[in-house]
């Protein structure tokens, strides 16, 4: 079953196929993630994650990072914009 076809919500979603709760790895913190793994030692347990294009996990704390990051990228970049102009200055014609 696919993960937009169960309910739940981000993190956890039940499954009607397996009867299982399904876990997504991806929006859960490293402890999160330890505990459902640790669990899985002594039950059956159902996950679900996101790979990076070199094959690393992402976690929440990617998306937490990135919403911080972003605003501060797109400030320099216009922090950078704004200074070529000043910073340019053409050299007189002799």
């Amino acid at each position: 079953m696919r993960w937009d076809e169960m309910r739940g919500d981000s993190r956890t979603r039940f499954c009607e196929d397996c009867q299982l709760q399904v876990h997504n790895l991806s929006a859960m913190s490293q402890r999160g993630i330890a505990q459902v793994l640790a669990r899985g030692k002594h039950e059956r347990v159902c996950i679900s994650y996101t790979r990076r294009a070199d094959g690393t996990l992402v976690t929440c704390w990617d998306n937490i990072i990135e919403l911080l990051i972003r605003p501060i990228r797109r400030g320099f970049a216009w922090l950078v914009a704004a200074c070529i102009p000043i910073a340019y200055k053409p050299r007189p014609r002799r």
